[in-house]
């Protein structure tokens, strides 16, 4: 077994350390603000709809990989801080190229890696936010979060301006940019990460750690939840790999449009964050739950019958339901009921599920959907895949008791 954390040094109680960290996730956001466009920009490189599918899906499908190398830096290396710098640099140079790529393999190639590093950045950056935030509560992750959303609405409202003068390539390179900055930050900020990394005594075998966590992540209730956020996580492979698509098709819009579009969304996803992190510390999990798959259900409604700005500005509005309320309790969750090493291995391994496997399917199927019905039945599937997922969840909410954490 991993043994707990150690307590965390004074010096990590203070400001300076959740600065260090917290400007590496602003600026890690920022570059991730790049998603905004990728779909869009296939189509303008002139892929069809299959096409466009099949590159997201390889992309997604590093979302299976990549938690894998995770787990197996967490397994073999105390210290991921060179990981976490080798994966920012990975992304800065496949978010430079993917403009430049002229065929399907290309482009595919370029997503898979690009695809990778960000996947791989996630889960590293989220333990070490989780490892700081401990002593303050749980509240403070939400917080911390809430930064890396406003940096990606930040880094959308700044492209919808650079998208009046700049090219996609221009754009691009200032997505990598902001993955170099972030990641000067994990450079310069060692003494930091390495207090917050916590030692590993026993060191397992890669197969040997993913089948423990597959058996911790199988026990009740932890697959009483896992299971209908992985049924929502499809609704949301079949939505949001496509949804700058969908928007530029049906306002007839170009991609300063798309930007304060997904400026939009992500504005209001930030006091969503805070909301959640006052809820679940006073009424715990259950209410999250409720307003993420909700709030999914009905943004995924209003998308598949939107027709006027309106009724996508609504569907925006509600797209941090999933992000806040879904994917964050759900890590906060993991957080607090395993100790030490631990909690970082699950949160790999549970992303694996719901993110990579999940998410590679619904891209696929969104793009088989465009290219033979229509965009807008990517959304109506998804749609019908996000009331089963709550109709899965039901089950453990009646039955958990108000504040279960």
């Amino acid at each position: 077994m991993l043994i707990s954390d150690k307590p965390l040094p004074n010096k990590i109680e203070g400001g300076h350390s959740l600065k260090a960290l917290s400007w590496s996730i602003f600026f890690l956001y920022v570059g991730i603000s790049s998603l905004q466009y990728h779909s869009y920009l296939f189509e303008r490189l002139g892929f069809a709809a299959v096409e466009i599918g099949s590159i997201l899906t390889l992309g997604y499908a590093a979302g299976i990989i990549s938690p894998l190398f995770q787990l197996w830096i967490l397994s073999k290396h105390s210290n991921p801080r060179y990981p976490l710098l080798g994966l920012s640099v990975l992304a800065a140079l496949a978010v430079f190229l993917l403009p430049y790529q002229k065929s399907v393999i290309g482009a595919g190639l370029v997503y898979f890696f690009y695809m990778f590093a960000t996947s791989g950045i996630f889960p590293l950056n989220t333990a070490h936010v989780f490892q700081l935030s401990r002593s303050r509560g749980h509240g403070a992750f939400f917080k911390v979060r809430g930064l890396g959303t406003l940096a990606f609405c930040l880094g959308c409202f700044a492209s919808a301006l650079g998208a009046l003068r700049f090219e996609f390539s221009a754009l691009y390179s200032l997505f990598a940019a902001a993955f170099l900055v972030s990641a000067l930050f994990v450079l310069f900020s060692p003494k930091v990460l390495d207090t917050l990394t916590p030692q590993v005594e026993i060191r397992e075998n890669l197969f040997v750690s993913l089948r423990r966590m597959v058996i911790l992540l199988w026990k009740k209730p932890m697959r009483q939840i896992l299971i209908p956020i992985c049924v929502l996580g499809l609704a949301n492979g079949l939505s949001v790999p496509v949804q700058s698509n969908y928007l530029a098709h049906s306002l007839n819009v170009g991609k300063a449009a798309i930007s304060l579009s997904w400026a939009w969304a992500s504005l209001w996803e930030i006091p969503l964050m805070l909301l959640c992190g006052h809820w679940i510390m006073r009424y715990g999990l259950k209410p999250l739950l409720l307003l993420g798959f909700g709030g999914t259900v009905l943004r995924l409604i209003l998308w598949s019958y939107a027709s006027e700005p309106w009724t996508f500005a609504i569907a925006l509005s509600l797209h941090g339901c999933y992000y806040a309320g879904v994917i964050s309790a759900f890590g906060v969750f993991i957080d607090k009921n395993y100790e030490g090493s631990e909690r970082h291995r699950i949160q790999v391994v549970a992303g694996l599920f719901y993110g990579g496997f999940v998410t590679s399917i619904g891209a696929f199927s969104s793009g088989i959907l465009w290219e033979y019905f229509s965009l807008r039945w990517s959304f109506i599937s998804a749609t019908i895949v996000a009331c089963l997922a709550s109709l899965l969840l039901l089950p453990w909410l009646l039955k958990s008791s108000k504040t279960a954490l």
